[in-house]
């Protein structure tokens, strides 16, 4: 197809490979043709470190773009807040993006639909929280700044259940992408 470019694959670490495509308009034909041809994202991808999750959907896209975005976090520097709050670093921010990112692949892997969308935050001692919060629940999981510390997390049902524990590394949990399919 005239106009069309080479497939960009990405490795997902999980033995598969997605493509990002997009429609967009030829430039200056009269006929208003459109043609498909590979999304370029053009963003740094080093913080996805070698365990990378799948970029080949939109929710995924999506996903990813709100996690970039919490980037941010690093701007916020020893005493940000006056009261001698610690600053963020970028080794505890990168950790907090592929825990979110490989959780939200796993579940389009194994339920077929992809994670809401965390709200990213800072927290005590230099730590960053993923929260999700819906009709049917909520989950708040804490990336700690020290790399050897473990995850701990805690969700409520609005029906009164709960979940709660402690992840250490950064382990894959297919229960805590269940929990948030189930209480999207």
């Amino acid at each position: 197809m005239p106009g069309s470019g080479t497939a960009e694959c990405f490795d997902t670490g999980t033995q598969q490979q997605g493509v990002m495509w997009k429609a967009h308009r030829r430039p200056s034909r009269a006929s208003g043709e459109f043609s498909m041809a590979p999304a370029r994202h053009n963003a740094r991808l080093e913080w996805l470190g070698e365990h990378s999750s799948g970029l080949g959907t939109a929710g995924i896209l999506e996903f990813a773009h709100v996690v970039h975005q919490s980037r941010v976090i690093m701007n916020l520097k020893y005493n940000w807040d006056g009261e001698q709050a610690t600053g963020y670093d970028e080794r505890t921010w990168a950790r907090a993006a592929r825990f979110a990112l490989n959780h939200a692949n796993l579940s389009l892997t194994l339920f077929g639909t992809s994670l809401p969308q965390p709200k990213i935050g800072p927290a005590d001692a230099g730590s960053i929280d993923l929260f999700w919060a819906g009709d049917m629940g909520k989950l708040l999981i804490n990336i700690p700044a020290e790399a050897d510390e473990p995850i701990t997390f805690y969700g409520q049902e609005a029906r009164g259940g709960s979940i709660s524990g402690v992840i250490p590394g950064e382990d894959l949990r297919a229960d805590l992408a269940a929990w948030l399919v189930k209480t999207k």
